[in-house]
């Protein structure tokens, strides 16, 4: 797993935690018990997920809720909040005080505007967006795209979603359309943490796989 720590100028810190094949399944609909000994070693606390469907939409962790949407966003210190991916990343949003935010972010996602939608949730409680941590997703050189779908993405997030293939074929690069929507919100450091999921044998992909197992971004607000 991938650990990072981020200290904040109001006394707390944001841990972040990154699991890796090795770490075994977490989709949400992996085995009960199993999961939640894998949720604990890798972060313990009452993890809040959702069920993803490629949109725009933030929600607030409720207990024993699971609501469609593709990111969460909390202020509360000690709440775990987390997604999964197998090729799209997961985004932590870091804000300078107060809330923080995870997404989910494939390329339906950040063309519908989870990043921003993500951003604004954080902001939106009067902290500073300064910082944001990008995990595990698939790189351009493995992510064929068909043109059509590509002219869509790039007239919505400009010619630096367009890449090509380790092959020469037309492809979507989507960790510099993220990195390019975050600062352009105002994200002014934006952090990679973990590599292609497609050609590193260390994550999920579906894409390359097909892998119906999924790893896991999980944050949470603790005392510095």
């Amino acid at each position: 797993m991938l650990r990072k720590r981020i200290e904040r100028v109001d006394g707390t810190a944001v841990e972040i935690c990154v699991s890796e094949r090795a770490d075994g399944d977490f989709h949400m609909d992996a085995e009960p018990t199993a999961l939640r000994a894998r949720r604990a070693s890798l972060m313990p606390g009452a993890w809040h997920v959702v069920r993803q469907v490629h949109g725009a939409r933030v929600a607030q962790p409720a207990d024993g809720q699971q609501p469609e949407a593709d990111g969460l966003v909390t202020s509360d210190p000690g709440v775990v909040i987390a997604v999964q991916g197998a090729d799209c990343a997961p985004i932590a949003v870091i804000g300078s005080t107060g809330a923080v935010a995870v997404a989910h972010a494939g390329w339906r996602g950040v063309h519908a505007g989870v990043i921003d939608a993500a951003v604004h949730a954080v902001a939106r409680t009067g902290s500073e967006v300064a910082q944001a941590v990008v995990g595990p997703t698939i790189g351009p050189g493995c992510y064929e795209f068909s043109p059509q779908d590509l002219e869509t993405v790039v007239s919505a997030l400009g010619e630096v979603a367009r890449s090509t293939t380790t092959a020469g074929n037309p492809a979507l690069d989507l960790p510099s359309a993220i990195d390019r929507r975050l600062r352009d919100l105002g994200v002014s450091e934006v952090e990679q943490l973990g590599s292609c999921t497609a050609c590193d044998g260390d994550w999920f992909s579906h894409r390359a796989r097909r892998d119906e197992a999924r790893h896991a971004m999980a944050l949470r607000i603790v005392a510095s």
